[in-house]
């Protein structure tokens, strides 16, 4: 879900003291730029981090909740094999390093920078073409895995939110790849719907011999449930009850299927009757699905509870199912 969540990382990094320090972070759609804070703390977090492993050990900069400044891995020689330059938590520059027998063999360096004026003309290009309905001109410039998706997706969209008024390029940023000799180039876009703004990420990747690949537009969730309505209390009351029946007819599982859902709804905890909305997401394909994300609590700990709606009509949803995620998620350190 380009939820905003806040997750517990149990990173337990080892500080410069050896004191193990459990953080927990708050991530945009995006996942590339999480704000991190230490336990039990609403201040975003400063410092200096170290996390050592088997073979090697990680030292990470944080300056007001975000990656800022140095990422460095060392193996256990000493030796530099991962290099990353953050500012306010974007990475600036990522260098990976090989050796063999102490002599470095192979070094890579990724750079990420502002877009050129090529680029920015590769993108007003594919604004120009969703303006204009030429999805088969579109296609044909970004040579997409599927032909025919941008087209399906945007007219979801349009039947859901009306007219698209226009696209607004905010920023466009690119990572060039020495080794994989390519460019990876994404804009930052707001569609302008007569009912909605939208705002989306939308990347290109660019070949060695120029040629363009378009992949997938990834959209923020909409802070407001847009289409309200009181289905969170019917599924809330559901669980509170553990009402098979209900469980089945919104679910729409086969009663034959009937014991295990009594078994789970048996062994499912305690549901508070309070919750929170957190945010409403899309999965746009052949039909236009919602996803109301609300904040739960389960024997006391936070939950994600996920309605999952199909778009009958413009402003007609249907309920399918629901479904729970962790709130608070352990996460490790990856070492090599």
């Amino acid at each position: 879900m380009k939820s905003i969540l806040k997750v517990l990382i149990l990173i337990s990094f080892i500080s410069c003291s050896n004191e193990k320090v459990n953080l927990e972070f708050e991530s945009d759609k995006e996942k590339e730029n999480y704000t991190y804070y230490e336990k039990g703390s609403d201040t975003p977090y400063s410092g200096k981090y170290v996390s050592k492993g088997e073979n090697d050990i990680v030292t990470i900069d944080f300056n007001n909740g975000k990656r800022d400044g140095e990422f460095l891995r060392l193996n256990n020689q000493g030796d530099t094999t991962e290099y990353i330059i953050y500012k306010d938590g974007r990475t600036l520059l990522q260098v990976d390093y090989l050796y063999e027998d102490g002599k470095l063999t192979w070094r890579n360096e990724i750079k990420d920078v502002k877009g050129s004026q090529d680029d920015e003309k590769v993108f007003n290009k594919v604004v120009n073409l969703i303006m204009s309905n030429d999805f088969y001109e579109l296609d044909d410039f970004l040579n997409p895995l599927f032909r025919g998706q941008y087209r399906n997706e945007l007219n979801n969209l349009s039947n859901q939110f009306g007219r698209l008024k226009n696209i607004e390029i905010t920023e466009i940023r690119k990572k060039i790849n020495p080794y994989k000799k390519r460019e990876d180039i994404r804009a930052k876009m707001i569609f302008h719907y007569e009912d909605i703004q939208l705002h989306s990420s939308f990347l290109i990747v660019k070949e060695k011999g120029g040629e363009l690949k378009g992949q997938a537009f990834t959209r923020r969730p909409i802070l407001n449930e847009l289409l309200p309505d009181n289905k969170i209390d019917e599924v809330v009351d559901i669980l509170t009850k553990k009402d098979v029946d209900r469980f089945l007819t919104i679910k729409h599982i086969d009663t034959k299927h009937r014991k295990e859902i009594e078994e789970y709804l048996d062994n499912f905890g305690a549901i508070s009757s309070t919750y929170k909305f957190l945010d409403t997401d899309f999965i746009v394909g052949e039909r236009m699905v919602y996803l109301k994300n609300y904040l739960v609590e389960i024997d006391g700990e936070k939950q994600i509870l996920t309605l999952k709606y199909s778009a009958i009509s413009k402003n007609v949803l249907d309920l399918r199912l629901f479904y729970l995620s962790p709130f608070r998620i352990d996460f490790e350190v990856m070492y090599f």
